[in-house]
């Protein structure tokens, strides 16, 4: 059965780590029609809080000891129809010297000065607001317009000072996204469903103690690795801090620790067990209690059950499939999270929402970068000593702390790879995707490969070659000939360009050397000028389409200023050159080389160009289309 996102959630921020947008409909079929206060203890993204508010016409209580959860639950929830103005918006953009600490010091090497002063702006007009929901939503839209740029929300700092789980903002205009947020989405967003809705910011098992209502629901951490919500998501409290001129109470901005009231800790196991017994003994007065909880957890599904049992209540269960991130010890994203309704009533039965399931689908989503020319690949070592300014895998690793910007150059070799035994894969093995084949790894290299293709495997090389090694390569390799393809990476003709981004590697002559000796081998043989360095490919096109017998793929630099900033961080000149190529690639550039090369049968076309071209993209992997 396909679990899918309500069409009313379209703009809402659910960048949030165990939101429960897909499960509304299994939630909302067990509470009885005639309730009229919904109680969200633990709001989090305030999914559910949200579209109580919406879909069921009830007050809604929710609470969350985050402060950033509280900002939306205030927003989107207690707020019944305040939204800024044009006049609001235009002054909050106006310049207006800041004073205290700000965004440009503390952040400004992830945001961007352009982005950083932006905010200082924003930040010192807020107070000018004199409605208080206003305020609140202007601290609020720049959190949610920047955590839409991170791949996850749960954000640590790399030792260089980077988000590892998001990235830099250099190359986004923050002023543009919070003015149409603002604008556009968040009047969709605000309802009035004639509530005099609540939101709290306490402890959830104290703020029992005061609230009435017809349902709780408990969708507290589980017990599971990352399951501390205020470490993981303390980015964004600090954010808040920030907006709301109270940067000055953060600490460590890196340490991924969150300054919070006092509450219950729901991460442990013994902590846990004990919050649950408090939470039933204390919600004695509220007919029906909801658990939403996972099989990924160290606590039993059984053992929530028994505690409602001990206080009383009857205990009805459904279970649904679902994937999540891994988290458990198993290393399993397929899990079931389980509802347990427990009520004072014990002849409730509730009604689950059981919908026929769907045919399978086909994913539709075009593959990009390496998948587009292979449905899998392998390396065999760390680091690369080409140490190309603009690499993905150095900007990857220094991000997960693997590397450092120094260290990457220094290659290491995964003696685990060497010793291990390759089966028959289907479709062809791109080798390899992270390093290159250089004289320090080639003989490592060549095992690998020999372990690859002995099975029958169809393999892709990719390589700025080095002549040497493709001189040993072609000799090592000549019995697996026919299932070997050759693609060298030259995006220049020019040897400055060339040395300039791309330090250790080969100048384009050997690269022209090693890919004529190829040929002459009579290996199959196809170029990448992806990324291109310059703006007269059309020289590498000439000097080296004699010598291609499949293809020669253009492509621009993808998330160049991003990579840079992590690759050599502080380098205004690497991104100043940055800026000029990509000015230099502009929409006119593209269109011209298309109409250069739209019949020519060698040329093939990136990702990055399709999008830019509105060419068809493929649905399936390593297509090599």
């Amino acid at each position: 059965m396909k679990l899918t996102i309500p069409k009313y959630l379209k703009g809402f921020p659910r960048n949030y780590y165990g939101n429960k947008a897909r499960l509304m409909n299994h939630i909302f079929a067990v509470i009885p029609k005639h309730a009229k206060v919904f109680i969200d203890l633990f709001g989090g993204a305030m999914v559910t809080g949200y579209s109580a508010k919406r879909m069921l016409g009830v007050k809604v209580i929710t609470n969350d000891i985050l402060r950033y959860s509280y900002l939306k639950g205030k927003v989107f929830i207690a707020n019944n129809g305040t939204l800024l103005s044009d006049e609001d918006l235009k002054m909050l953009c106006a310049p207006n010297a800041r004073k205290g600490i700000s965004a440009r010091k503390l952040y400004g090497h992830i945001f961007g000065k352009k982005n950083a002063t932006f905010i200082d702006n924003w930040t010192a007009n807020i107070p000018k607001l004199s409605d208080p929901i206003k305020r609140d939503i202007a601290v609020l839209i720049p959190i949610i317009c920047t955590n839409k740029h991170f791949r996850f929300a749960a954000t640590h700092f790399s030792s260089n000072e980077m988000p590892t789980g998001g990235m830099q903002l250099w190359e986004v205009d923050l002023q543009e996204d919070v003015i149409r947020y603002a604008k556009e989405i968040l009047p969709k967003l605000v309802c009035d469903n004639g509530k005099d809705n609540e939101v709290y910011n306490q402890d959830s098992v104290e703020l029992l103690n005061k609230v009435k209502g017809d349902v709780l629901y408990v969708d507290s951490p589980y017990v599971c690795r990352g399951s501390r919500y205020e470490d993981n998501y303390s980015f964004w409290d600090d954010i808040s801090k920030v907006l709301t001129n109270k940067a000055d109470e953060i600490g460590n901005r890196y340490d991924g620790k969150c300054v919070t009231i006092p509450y219950t800790d729901f991460t442990t196991r013994a902590s846990s067990l004990l919050g649950f017994t408090e939470i039933l003994k204390r919600a004695k007065h509220i007919p029906l209690v909801i658990f939403s909880y996972n099989t990924t957890s160290d606590i039993a599904v059984e053992e929530i059950a028994n505690i409602a049992n001990v206080y009383g209540r009857t205990v009805t269960t459904q279970s649904i499939k679902y994937h999540r991130p891994i988290t458990n010890k198993a290393n399993n994203r397929d899990t079931n999270e389980v509802l347990i309704v427990c009520s004072n009533d014990p002849n409730y039965k509730p009604t689950f929402y059981n919908p026929e399931p769907e045919p399978p689908t086909v994913p539709t989503k075009a593959p990009h970068g390496t998948k587009e020319w292979a449905k899998s690949n392998i390396n065999c070592c760390q680091g690369c000593s080409n140490d190309c300014q603009y690499c993905y895998a150095k900007s990857f690793a220094i991000r997960f702390d693997r590397s450092t910007p120094k260290s990457w150059k220094n290659i290491q070799i995964r003696k685990e790879v060497l010793s291990k035994k390759f089966n028959k894969r289907s479709g062809t093995i791109m080798f390899p995707t992270s390093h290159d084949i250089v004289p320090e790894n080639v003989d490592a290299c060549i095992k690998v490969l020999k372990s690859i293709l002995s099975t029958g495997n169809k393999v892709l090389i990719v390589s700025k070659p080095n002549f040497k090694c493709i001189k040993k390569l072609c000799s090592e390799l000549k019995e697996y000939r026919k299932q070997i393809l050759f693609r060298f990476t030259i995006g220049s003709a020019n040897n400055k360009t060339l040395k300039y981004w791309e330090p250790g590697a080969p100048s384009f002559q050997e690269r022209l050397n090693a890919l004529k000796y190829a040929h002459k081998q009579g290996f199959k043989t196809s170029l990448s000028c992806e990324p291109m360095l310059d703006g007269n490919i059309h020289e590498v096109i000439r000097k080296c389409r004699p010598f291609v017998t499949d293809s020669i793929w253009l492509g621009l630099a993808n998330k160049l200023r991003q990579a840079l900033s992590i690759n050599v961080p502080g380098d205004k000149k690497i991104q100043k050159r940055a800026t000029e190529l990509i000015e230099l690639q502009d929409d006119d550039f593209v269109q011209k080389l298309y109409k250069t090369y739209k019949n020519d049968s060698l040329i093939k076309w990136k990702d990055s160009l399709k999008k830019r071209l509105g060419l068809e993209q493929p649905t399936e992997r390593g297509l090599d289309v």
